[in-house]
Order: C-alpha cells, then sequence, then structure tokens
C-alpha cells in the first residue's frame, strides 16, 4: 500500500530538468521521460514446500530491462554466489532478490517464504 502511495504521489508531481554546460537556445523546452515498472515478484516453479534433500527453483517475473546484476537473499542475509535467475532454494526460510540496475539504484523483491515439508514415517 506505501508503493502505491508513493507511486500516486510521484505521478502528482512536475518534474523540470536543467541541463549544465549545454547550448540552450530560446529556453527550448524538453522532454524529460520517467521510467515506471511492475514490481519484480519471486515466483516458485513448484510447491514452496520442500521435501528434506530437495529444491524448488525461484524465478523472477517483471524484471526491469536495465537490470545489471543480481543477489539472492536468505532471511535478510546474503547468498554467497547465489546470482543467477533461476535459483534452487534448498533451505527453508524466506528469500528475496535484491535487483541492481544501472544507474546504481537496488530493488529488493518481494519475499517468498519455502517450508521444509514433515517427514514421512514408512509403515
Amino acid at each position: 500500500m506505501k508503493k502505491l502511495l508513493l507511486y500516486s504521489l510521484l505521478l502528482l508531481l512536475t518534474y523540470t530538468v536543467h541541463g549544465k554546460n549545454l547550448p540552450v537556445i530560446n529556453n527550448t523546452p524538453v522532454t524529460a521521460t520517467i521510467k515506471s515498472y511492475a514490481d519484480p515478484t519471486i515466483f516458485a516453479f513448484s510447491s514452496p514446500n520442500i521435501c528434506k534433500f530437495d529444491s524448488v527453483l525461484l524465478g523472477v517475473s517483471n524484471l526491469p530491462s536495465d537490470a545489471i546484476g543480481y543477489n539472492w537473499q536468505k532471511d535478510g542475509s546474503i547468498i554467497t554466489g547465489a546470482n543467477k535467475i533461476p535459483f534452487p532454494a534448498k533451505i527453508a526460510g524466506l528469500y528475496t532478490l535484491a535487483i541492481t540496475l544501472a544507474n546504481g539504484s537496488v530493488f529488493i523483491t518481494n519475499g517468498i517464504t519455502i517450508t521444509l515439508a514433515p517427514e514421512s514415517v514408512a509403515p
């Protein structure tokens, strides 16, 4: 809800672009393009409830076209070397993805919870 409110407020603002060290002829107006993305969203290719020694592939929808890097996180901590999509989640926890954009900003996705299924007991 907070993101929606922030996006709504940004749409109401007027933007002015100023050039520096550029020739300006008769105060010619310029057009500024504001990029707007649907939020990237993590999803599981199968059930996020996994068995011991199993895994589930995690993917991402709505990746920004100017994304230049990825870092998977589990329970808020970076997973060393986990920088590919899809990602095989093998341990229960809350997974997010930090997406680095070309302008240097980092977007943290929603979280997806991977749970460990209870073990079955043979009859």
